[in-house]
């Protein structure tokens, strides 16, 4: 059995993109031509309190700050309403 970092990664690395609520991962360059010609990993988040978007040389520093921002977005277990 795979971590979800893992399945991220994998994802990624198979020219996938991979989205949770309102953020998201992928490499920028399966989806436009960079000048530079370098590989960049874009994560991005469209959420009101968490807005963000750069992009990465690395792929464990984008998978790394996408699960960070991924933790945020995510319900807090034992939170009352």
């Amino acid at each position: 059995m795979s971590s979800y970092r893992e399945f991220v990664t994998n994802e990624i690395d198979d020219g996938r993109y991979v989205e949770h609520k309102s953020v998201s991962i992928c490499c920028i360059n399966d989806f436009y031509e960079l000048k530079s010609g370098k590989i960049k990993y874009q994560v991005h988040c469209d959420d009101y309190k968490n807005k963000f978007s750069r992009l990465y040389d690395s792929l464990d520093i984008a998978v790394k700050k996408f699960m960070e921002i991924r933790r945020k977005l995510m319900p807090h277990k034992g939170a009352s309403h």
